[in-house]
């Protein structure tokens, strides 16, 4: 028997990377989940049937040393700063730009296979 893929999710939203890994067939189990904003992650408990317990919340509040190893990171991290509808401050936009290096900073630590 095949071991389940171990996912960590970021920026989760209500958890469409998610979502399509079940929509392809690909089985997984979710170490955590990070999200933000309580409405989505209400949402993505309800739509992925998981406690709210396993939301890490704020990113930049993540301890990286106290996750638990995964074998796939999604994340789709705030696109404001980059987009041609936003202030197209990239990685210079304080707030929300610079959480792609949230990211790396977990993966970074985790080495995701």
């Amino acid at each position: 028997m095949e071991e389940k893929l171990k996912v960590l999710s970021l920026f989760s939203g209500i958890g469409a990377f998610e979502k399509a890994l079940a929509n392809i067939g690909v089985e997984y189990d979710l170490v955590n989940y990070c999200e933000f904003d309580k409405y989505a992650s209400k949402a993505y408990s309800l739509i992925h049937n998981v406690s709210e317990s396993l939301n890490l919340g704020d990113i930049t509040k993540v301890d990286e040393n106290n996750l638990s190893e995964c074998d796939l990171i999604t994340y789709g991290f705030p696109c404001q700063s980059f987009s041609v509808q936003g202030k197209k401050l990239g990685f210079k936009d304080k707030e929300k730009g610079g959480l792609f290096f949230e990211t790396m900073r977990v993966a970074s630590k985790l080495k995701p296979k």
